[in-house]
């Protein structure tokens, strides 16, 4: 969510998921939004085989 947010998405509306509790945050589905999901998942990637490399 703070990634997203970051870059420049608004969630619709906040929840508490039904099982476990937590806050969601729900965004529309945009192809914009999956360009910055894709994005994220690649840093993530990136960022666990840099950790995996020390």
């Amino acid at each position: 969510m703070h990634f997203l947010k970051a870059n420049g998405l608004r969630y619709k509306y906040t929840a508490l998921h039904k099982r476990t509790g937590n806050r969601m945050w729900v965004f529309e589905r945009t192809d914009e939004l999956k360009r910055y999901l894709d994005e994220y998942d690649a840093r993530k990637a990136l960022a666990k085989a840099e950790l995996l490399e020390r």
